[in-house]
């Protein structure tokens, strides 16, 4: 079991490189991930529209791993992204879809190869899950706080597979767009 802390930017539209943190709230650097715009058109519309364009990109801190989640702009139907993992130069790919049905229980399902994940926001226990869904077992969860503390953010992980970056880029994504 491992466990990662960060904490949310104040402004929406920030594109600032967050911090990750191994062990407690003060320990060492693991990583860092931002949210960043394909161009100054898209970062302008995105001041209009806020969830226009929701690419993220995360590395650790000695540059051995990197992951972007890349939007794929479809407008018809809910949105959809790319999600790319380089490490020790190979580079895995997976399918981010967005299945929710009510704003309020916001669901992510991540199509990884032959494994299928899927991200839920549970709001009144104040976290997000992620589990596989063919056994349902917890792989990771995000804790955050209540009031000032929402932008303060904890993630276990409890499999030995799951990519701390991933992990927190799609749980800044889901706030991004929900």
């Amino acid at each position: 079991m491992k466990t990662f802390h960060y904490t949310l930017p104040v402004l929406k539209l920030s594109s600032a490189w967050i911090t990750i943190y191994a062990g407690g709230e003060n320990g060492e650097p693991a990583g860092s991930i931002r949210r960043y715009y394909r161009n100054r058109l898209s970062q302008l519309i995105c001041w209009v529209m806020d969830s226009y364009d929701m690419n993220i990109e995360g590395q650790d801190t000695n540059h051995a791993q990197a992951v972007q989640l890349i939007d794929r702009h479809i407008w018809i139907g809910r949105n959809k992204w790319n999600a790319a993992i380089l490490k020790e130069g190979r580079e895995n790919s997976a399918e981010v879809n967005d299945i929710t049905k009510i704003k309020l229980s916001p669901r992510f399902e991540i199509i990884w190869g032959d494994r299928t994940l899927e991200l839920t926001r549970e709001l009144l226990n104040r976290r997000t899950v992620v589990t596989d869904r063919e056994s349902g077992l917890e792989l990771a969860v995000i804790k955050f706080g209540a009031g000032l503390d929402y932008r303060k953010r904890s993630i276990t992980i409890y499999e030995e597979g799951v990519c701390p970056l991933l992990t927190a880029c799609l749980d800044y994504l889901m706030v991004k767009v929900y």
